[in-house]
Order: C-alpha cells, then structure tokens, then sequence
C-alpha cells in the first residue's frame, strides 16, 4: 500500500516538507525521506509509538531531518507554529473514531502550502463531509482500507 501511495504522489515527494501525523511507526514520514523529502515531523501520543518511531528514524540515519512531537492530535494542532509549512500531510488515524474532519480543520488553522493530504482510513468512513475547501482528488482501496488523496490547502 506504501509503494502505490508514492506511486501516486510522483515526484511531489522531492524537496517537500513532509507531516505524518498519528504517525504510527513513522513509515510514511520515512519513507518521504528515502524519497526526497527534506525534512519530515512526526506526531502521535503514544509512548511506544514515539519510542519506535525515534528508533526507525535512527536506524536510517535521518536524525537531522526528522522531528518527532509528542502531541494528542484529537484537541489541537497547537504543537504546530501558525503558518507551518507542509507540502504533503500523511494522515493515519485510529478508524470510525470520526477524526478526519477535526484534524483537517486544525490543519487549516497552523499549515500552509499543502500540496496533498494523503488520508488512511477504513472504507467504511465516509470522506463525502470534507471542511470547506478540500478537495478529494483520488481514493485507492486495499481490502478494508482506502487511502484518499485531497487538495485544496494552498
């Protein structure tokens, strides 16, 4: 699922700012790394998560392009200075919890220059109540989960 996602994204990864929120293990934040980018955040709450995600990002030697911010995604974006830059936005958060639209929104209020959010979630949560503003550019299927590309930040 990774490979097809950059597949889709092309060469948008070159050079980019990279977000990975509820970044999990890191993977997509990395692997926009590996790929190009020039500087990844990562941000989740869990501790286990954070430990991996440092753990994974030192085994690729990335350490002076990474920052990792241990940050409850679910109240707020404030972790993020007003006016972050973020050319591509992962977006992996825990399913049917209904906290798609509210990540979006506090996107809206701290980045700009989003060029693409890319959105994991099941196939079964509907994406058809987007905030103002966003828009769904292409959603892919992979069993029981889809990834949604949107636009509509910059």
């Amino acid at each position: 699922m990774r490979e097809r996602c950059f597949a889709v994204l092309g060469g948008a990864v070159t050079d980019a700012q990279v977000l990975d929120l509820f970044a999990g293990t890191g993977a997509m934040g990395i692997e926009a790394l590996s790929r190009g980018a020039v500087h990844a955040v990562f941000i989740d709450n869990h501790p286990q998560a954070l430990e991996l995600i440092r753990r994974n990002i030192s085994k690729v030697k990335a350490g002076e392009r990474a920052t990792v911010i241990p940050w409850d995604i679910t109240r707020n974006l404030h972790c993020l200075r007003d006016g972050s830059i973020s050319d591509i936005i992962f977006m992996d958060p825990p399913y049917r919890r209904g906290l798609i639209p509210n990540t979006l929104n506090y996107l809206q209020a701290h980045t700009t220059g989003v060029r693409m959010i890319v959105v994991e979630h099941a196939a079964k949560e509907s994406l058809h109540d987007l905030p103002e503003g966003f828009l769904l550019e292409d959603q892919r299927r992979y069993g029981k989960t889809l990834v949604s590309f949107l636009s509509g930040m910059v």
